[in-house]
């Protein structure tokens, strides 16, 4: 038996690495690798952390420069989970 453990948080570093690319890049790169690894695999489970966070609270500065992610790029992962529900 073989289990895949995927977190598709993994996509936001696949996002801001293909900014040159067409709109669907990081979401169709992200569904091949899970495919690929999953299809060598018994079970795969998908996982991806959702807010609220606390960090804000524990560190006022963590993460602190970092700007909201773009409408389109969370629209993309939202695809990107419906794809693989």
């Amino acid at each position: 038996m073989k289990l895949l453990l995927v977190d598709i948080g993994f996509f936001w570093t696949v996002w801001h690495a293909s900014a040159d690319k067409p709109l669907t890049h990081a979401r169709d790169t992200m569904l091949a690798i899970v495919r690929a690894l999953a299809a060598h695999a018994t079970y795969c489970a998908i996982a991806l952390d959702i807010g609220p966070y606390d960090r804000l609270a524990i560190s006022p500065t963590y993460k602190g420069n970092r700007s909201d992610h773009e409408e389109r790029a969370v629209e993309q992962l939202d695809l990107l989970k419906a794809d693989l529900a």
